[in-house]
């Protein structure tokens, strides 16, 4: 079970058509900006990424001022949005209904580390077939290793970082 009482199914990959993807987080980006009007939107993750299995969510990272962050936050969640977790400087919300996640946003600074960090990963990703590899083993080992979305992101943290580093951007 997760921080907000929904129960955690097991993490699945899926290798779904990249254009069905892109239609859903183009209805993400609609839905956030008639909530947020000014936010950079951007899709993330292994579902932004052409032939890489993933699980069935859509990431879609919310970019707005520093200061805003808990306001976005707060928008939308009033407009049915689930808060799951903040640190500083980041929020994350899952969509509305007590099904399976569909849809995750992460409301961070627009531009800052978080943003730059995310964006270069997904581009690495595009780019480099050896980093689709690398973390789709580690995707696969940490989904088979993992009671809940928080170990599971937790499992591939250190290969992200990694894999970042090696990168030539």
């Amino acid at each position: 079970m997760d921080n907000t009482g929904h129960v955690s199914p097991p993490i699945e990959h899926v290798l779904r058509d990249p254009q069905e993807w892109a239609v859903r987080f183009e209805s993400v980006r609609e839905s956030v900006h008639a909530v947020l009007p000014g936010a950079f939107i951007e899709h993330i993750g292994s579902t932004a990424v052409a032939g890489m299995p993933a699980k069935d969510v859509i990431d879609a990272l919310i970019g707005v001022d520093e200061d805003g962050i808990e306001s976005a936050t707060a928008a939308l969640a009033s407009s049915g949005w689930i808060v799951e977790g903040t640190r500083t400087g980041h929020a994350w919300l899952r969509d509305e209904g007590t099904g399976p996640r569909r849809v995750v946003l992460h409301v961070v600074s627009y531009e800052g580390r978080e943003w730059r960090e995310r964006c270069a990963f997904r581009e690495l990703l595009r780019s480099d077939g050896t980093a689709r590899v690398v973390y789709l083993a580690v995707k696969r080992r940490s989904a088979s290793q993992s009671a809940n979305w928080g170990e599971y992101t937790a499992g591939k943290s250190a290969t992200v970082r990694w894999l970042l580093t090696r990168s030539p951007s």
